[in-house]
């Protein structure tokens, strides 16, 4: 059975600038404050939660990362923060598969 392709788009200003969007952790990982909800090897290549990889890692404005499975199972998942003139940012999420 094929895996049917999806996809989801999402955005939405945010409080603050970029640089508030992503916090250094004394563990040499990053947690993005965009509730990505997992840490990630802070480089394009690194690791992800649930076996996932990080495909794009520009900080603070753009983050990719994929996951690949069984079958046709594909999940990818894009963050573009840009920096509004009133001091807050927008997020555009884009969840597809």
């Amino acid at each position: 059975m094929m895996a049917k392709e999806f996809k989801i788009v999402h955005e939405s200003e945010i409080e603050g600038t970029p640089p508030t969007g992503v916090r250094r952790r004394h563990s040499g990982q990053f947690r993005l404050a965009v509730a990505l909800g997992g840490e990630f090897e802070p480089r394009t290549g690194g690791a992800g939660p649930m076996g996932s990889t990080v495909t794009l890692w520009e900080p603070p404005h753009r983050f990719s990362n994929q996951m690949a499975g069984e079958g046709d199972f594909f999940n990818q998942l894009d963050y573009d923060i840009s920096e509004l003139p009133d001091g807050n940012s927008w997020l555009r999420y884009v969840h597809s598969g």
